[in-house]
């Protein structure tokens, strides 16, 4: 089945895994995927003057990705997702902090310009470059071949800018047919580019939905299992994730008159939780990594929910090594939370 991919869930979790040394999941690199940014992304701004109102800042995108293809690796900003048959065929996504002026790139200097270089310092063979708009915003697609790690791929490399950042979206095919070409294609077709205030939609595709028996009901990953625990109103785990649910009613606690921010705020302890800020789908979140009493380093997703009665603060806990894949799941997942009768 398809599934919407993101790629900047919540900014403190990049930085949060990083100072805490997590290691994104995967020991192996797909030997065709690339394995650097492009380094030389052009700085120079446009030589006349904009004729049209500046375009909103660009603060996230989303996908729907090809039937097969899986988180690889994921650290701040770039995210690889690996095909299904190991042939070598993947998907790069990236976040650029500068932006791209596309009408300086020519067939000329398109691969010096985006630091591309193949084997035994091979530049790659352009095919086809073409300029357009996506969702609004100056794009450009350039079809080029490459030989990398011996192998070689056809890729399909969409670059979007707002004039201050630039979306980057690698499409490598390495079968020898252009079996993914159509794949592609109409995964590009599905890109949207998000503003301030804009947020990607819960995608509910191969979950579960469950009712928690507090109030609440959600879609997670199948075949979890609910347990009882003392001092949680619902805990819903498997052998990957455990979704632990404090309730705090709003009589009880004098919570009337809070937003679910204001709520939040009442979590932050300057020590595991240093503050709380909408998520990529909307969710007023935070994380941080804590040790459990088995000894291990666990990355926890915390989110807080409002409902008619009651707040409810939701931690995901996972693997810390798990923490860069997983957080973009837990936000579409948290996303999903809804009162029920």
């Amino acid at each position: 089945m398809k599934k919407l991919r993101l790629i900047l869930v919540l900014t403190l979790v990049a930085a949060l895994v990083a100072a805490c040394g997590g290691a994104p999941a995967g020991t192996t690199a797909p030997t065709t995927v690339p394995t650097e940014a492009p380094t030389t992304v052009p700085t120079e701004a446009p030589t006349t003057a904009p004729t049209e109102p500046p375009l909103e800042p660009i603060v996230n995108f989303y996908f729907d990705e090809p039937e097969g293809f899986t988180v690889f690796s994921s650290a701040e900003n770039v995210q690889i997702l690996a095909g299904p048959n190991g042939d070598g065929s993947s998907i790069t996504v990236m976040m650029l902090p500068t932006p791209m002026d596309l009408s300086e790139l020519t067939e000329e200097n398109f691969a010096e310009s985006l630091g591309l270089l193949g084997d035994e310092s091979q530049a790659p063979e352009l095919n086809a470059m073409e300029a357009l708009q996506i969702d609004g915003y100056p794009a450009c697609l350039m079809d080029y071949t490459m030989t990398s790690g011996g192998i070689t791929a056809r890729y399909y490399a969409y670059y979007i800018t707002d004039n201050r950042s630039t979306v980057a979206l690698l499409f490598a095919d390495a079968t020898a047919d252009g079996s993914w070409a159509d794949e592609y294609a109409a995964a590009a077709d599905t890109i949207e580019l998000l503003v301030e205030g804009e947020y990607v939609p819960a995608d509910t595709t191969g979950l579960e939905q469950y009712d928690l028996g507090c109030g609440l009901s959600m879609y997670a990953a199948p075949g979890m299992e609910l347990v009882e625990v003392e001092g949680f109103a619902a805990v819903l785990a498997d052998s990957a994730s455990t979704i632990m649910f404090i309730e705090d009613n709003k009589e009880e606690y004098g919570l009337y008159g809070l937003t679910v921010e204001d709520y939040a705020s009442l979590y932050v302890d300057g020590e595991s939780i240093l503050g709380f800020e909408k998520d990529a789908c909307g969710n007023v979140a935070t994380s941080f990594i804590g040790q459990g009493d088995d000894g291990v380093s666990y990355f926890y997703y915390v989110v807080a929910k409002n409902t008619a009665d009651n707040f409810y603060l939701v931690q995901i806990a996972c693997a810390q090594e798990n923490a860069m894949v997983m957080a973009g799941e837990y936000a579409q997942w948290c996303a999903t939370i809804t009162e029920t009768p």
